[in-house]
């Protein structure tokens, strides 16, 4: 399950790495005022801030198939998130993931590379262009940290049909399972007996 996996949605912002480091030393120009290299002026002016909801995941985070159908679980129920797996440089994405992608059940639409796991952060990941730096700590995840590269993971229209299938079939056994009838008698209610024993054995067995 995600939960015991650690995986975890995260609001992302685009401004959220400078706010997170905003504590860090900063150059002082001669009148006293705060110095910024051009790249970290570009990081601060924006005319625009569209926040963003985002699942991030490792390769460690799918072990076995029901982690894998928890994920698309989650895709389908969650369209509105965007997902995320973070792959390190010369290891190979995660043959569940890619079994998926072969298969059709889940699309990557997209994947760039230049990430590295943020130093603070917990699960998250900055993207730092070794042209564009503009912290010393950025410099040092460039010289020193381990990149990565983010795939996008989207769920592909037949996975989202079979599970819309699956769904429909579920709620009419559900239906069908129901001991009350609403059918006209002496109390409003009757009731099937043959489904009201299957109703009371699966009681029992959720019990055990």
């Amino acid at each position: 399950m995600i939960k015991a996996r650690g995986w975890s949605p995260l609001s992302r912002w685009p401004i959220q790495q400078g706010r997170a480091m905003s504590n860090e030393p900063v150059e002082t120009a001669d009148d006293g005022g705060a110095k910024a290299t051009p790249a970290a002026r570009r990081f601060f002016m924006f005319d625009e801030v569209r926040p963003s909801k985002v699942w991030i995941l490792t390769n460690d985070d799918l072990q076995d198939e029901d982690d894998l159908s928890h994920l698309l679980h989650l895709m389908y129920v969650h369209p509105e998130y965007d997902f995320y797996i973070f792959v390190r440089e010369g290891v190979r994405l995660c043959s569940l993931v890619q079994r998926s992608l072969d298969s059709n059940r889940v699309l990557c639409p997209a994947y760039k590379g230049n990430y590295y796991a943020h130093p603070q952060n917990d699960r998250d990941f900055v993207c730092i262009r070794p042209d564009e730096v503009s912290w010393d700590w950025e410099q040092e995840l460039v010289d020193k940290g381990e990149r990565y590269i983010r795939y996008e993971l989207k769920l592909s229209d037949m996975s989202k049909r079979d599970m819309q299938i699956e769904q429909h079939i579920k709620a009419l056994k559900d239906k069908d399972s129901n001991p009350l009838e609403l059918k006209p008698n002496l109390y409003g209610v009757g009731v099937d007996i043959p489904k009201l024993f299957t109703w009371i054995k699966k009681l029992c067995a959720r019990g055990r």
